[in-house]
């Protein structure tokens, strides 16, 4: 099964909390906090990782299972194989989490399918247009980085489909580049707020039916 945790890293933005976890990430997670600048990017790195950490000890993990990363203030995400021999069996995973903020639809003009594009439009008002170009956000990011090539794979090389009326069924990968042959499937996300949107994708249907909240 894949899980997925998240945790709101905005009590890390306090100087005794931030320590407490910067004491227990490992050298190379130290050193990657190091560089960056900004408080808040300083307490998602350290966040995200902290999750990581927090799941190996509850599942009892060796070593680190298969997992994926990632955030976006104030969310840290980590999704992971509940199951470390997952990790062996060539299963391919992402997940990616956004705010939700004004729609770019110059991106989404540019860089998605034109369906893609289409679906955006036609909801009726901004708020829905909000929702709807960071659902195809979340999901075709978390492909990308299900495939292991991130932003090396174009976004318009894929397409995905939401169905059914009102895009409430669950999403299906329509088109894909013939270099990723295998099938893949999504699990959706949606913070209580609703301030963020959160997918996953892998090789493997069976997900954890909701987000688990990690305090820090």
């Amino acid at each position: 099964m894949i899980v997925t945790w998240i945790g709101d890293v905005r009590p890390l933005m306090e100087k005794a909390s931030y320590e407490h976890c910067y004491r227990m990430l490992p050298a190379m997670r130290r050193d990657k906090a190091d560089r960056l600048s900004r408080m808040e990017d300083k307490a998602l790195s350290a966040g995200v990782w902290t999750l990581l950490e927090k799941a190996r000890k509850e599942f009892g993990f060796r070593d680190y299972p298969l997992y994926n990363l990632s955030h976006s203030f104030p969310y840290a995400l980590c999704s992971f194989a509940a199951e470390e021999e997952d990790a062996h069996r060539g299963m391919q995973l992402g997940c990616d989490v956004e705010t939700v903020k004004a729609p770019r639809l110059s991106v989404a003009s540019h860089y998605f399918r034109p369906r893609e594009y289409e679906y955006i439009l036609m909801q009726p008002d901004e708020e829905r247009q909000k929702q709807a170009f960071f659902r195809y956000w979340v999901l075709k990011e978390s492909f990308l980085k299900a495939t292991g090539k991130g932003m090396g794979l174009s976004m318009d090389s894929f397409e995905i489909i939401v169905g059914g009326k009102g895009g409430s069924e669950g999403p299906a990968l329509t088109r894909k580049p013939p270099e990723y042959p295998d099938t893949y499937y999504f699990q959706e996300y949606q913070t209580a707020a609703p301030d963020a949107r959160v997918a996953v994708c892998a090789t493997c249907p069976d997900f954890a039916p909701g987000l688990r909240y990690v305090d820090f």
